[in-house]
């Protein structure tokens, strides 16, 4: 159990996904988790008096998410907590969850897990949530939804609901006016892999045509690679100046036009001031400097922090960097690719806590009731 003032262990994977799992805890509320803005597709099942999906994002009704995760279901011990924003549900039409099911990525291959499966409304939406797993519960709404026992989960095939079905113990009362939090507690499983559907707020930028112009020393030409989010999450932004082991004052360029500057027009053949081969791909409106590293690619990184405006919602952001050296050419300078950052996503709606990878997000589905008004176990309404 991670206790309070300690940081829970943590194992690492390359960016953008970096997460922490926790083992089953005798007081699962006192443990804490890192956060990412990712989903993971699952389906909440009511009775007649909602016959209709009610899905978290709500893009999961119409298709799958845009990454795949193993969380939490191939873990051999986890505890493991999704937050909902009440704005991430496709209704916030009260009604009562009576089963959660999660949709497949790939097929997957089952096993025998011993856990339990917890809801309640979170006082936090996901861009509040807090690292400690007790404060995103409201403590009065806290139920025990799927008391702890043995489960085979189910083989199941690729983008097929069911991976696995829950059917709960004690219904969830969802009010529709407040965020909601899910919880799972995996005390042992055999399970793995078990490949779930996703959602996550990452994406990467696209290259430009024009590739980048080499320092004389260089190794290859200069590059640029970028992740971008959904408006309040921070943006890595790096670049390559490929000569090893020279440190050099660099910059990103920021801009939201790639086809004139002041009047000039875009990309600029930088041949004219004194970089030939080279080339700026975007307008400027605002640089974040740095210092590349005396190593072989010569790496700079920029981690921008971004506000929390929707209406940054579907804008393109044109990024670029320069290197200076006075070696390079007459003008002193050389810039890398541009990328193209296209378009900036809506925030899914969560965060978790969890392993290494992302993970992507629960839809929540009310199921029709059959003849005689008793609901159908597994029937997911339309």
């Amino acid at each position: 159990m991670a206790k309070p003032g300690k940081d829970p262990p943590t194992r690492r994977r390359p960016a953008p996904y970096r997460c922490t799992v926790l083992p089953p805890s005798k007081n699962p509320k006192e443990s804490t988790m890192q956060l990412r803005s990712t989903l993971t597709a699952i389906a909440v099942v009511c009775p007649a008096l909602a016959a209709q999906a009610y899905f978290s994002p709500a893009a999961a009704a119409s298709g799958n998410g845009n990454v795949n995760n193993t969380l939490p279901f191939a873990q051999a011990t986890a505890q493991y907590q999704q937050v909902h924003s009440l704005s991430s549900f496709s209704s916030q039409t009260a009604t009562i969850f009576t089963r959660m099911r999660f949709r497949a990525k790939a097929a997957t291959t089952g096993g025998s897990a011993d856990l339990e499966l917890f809801m309640a409304n979170s006082p936090n939406d996901a861009f509040n949530a807090s690292q400690t797993f007790a404060s995103n519960e409201t403590p009065a709404s806290l139920v025990n939804v799927f008391t702890r026992k043995i489960v085979n989960l189910p083989n199941v095939g690729a983008n097929v609901w069911g991976a696995p079905d829950f059917a709960f113990d004690t219904p969830f009362p969802y009010l529709g006016a407040q965020h909601v939090s899910w919880r799972v507690v995996i005390h042992t499983n055999t399970s793995t892999p078990y490949t779930l559907d996703c959602y996550s707020d990452w994406r990467f930028g696209t290259n430009t045509p024009y590739a980048g112009c080499q320092h004389p020393q260089g190794t290859q030409t200069s590059k640029h690679n970028s992740t971008f989010r959904s408006p309040g999450q921070p943006w890595d932004l790096n670049g390559y100046s490929y000569l090893p082991n020279v440190p050099l004052p660099g910059a990103v360029l920021i801009g939201d036009n790639a086809g004139s500057w002041g009047g000039i027009p875009l990309p600029f053949d930088m041949g004219a001031i004194g970089a030939p081969t080279c080339q700026l791909v975007n307008n400027i409106v605002f640089t974040i400097g740095g210092t590349s590293g005396a190593n072989a690619t010569g790496f700079l990184g920029i981690k921008m922090p971004t506000p929390q405006d929707n209406n940054l919602i579907g804008a393109v952001i044109y990024t670029q960097f320069v290197f200076l050296d006075p070696n390079a050419n007459a003008l002193g300078a050389f810039t890398s690719q541009g990328k193209i950052n296209t378009s900036i996503p809506a925030p899914v709606g969560i965060r978790i806590g969890s392993p290494d990878i992302a993970v992507g997000a629960p839809a929540l589905v009310p199921r029709r009731p059959a003849a005689g008004g008793t609901p159908r176990a597994g029937h997911e309404a339309t």
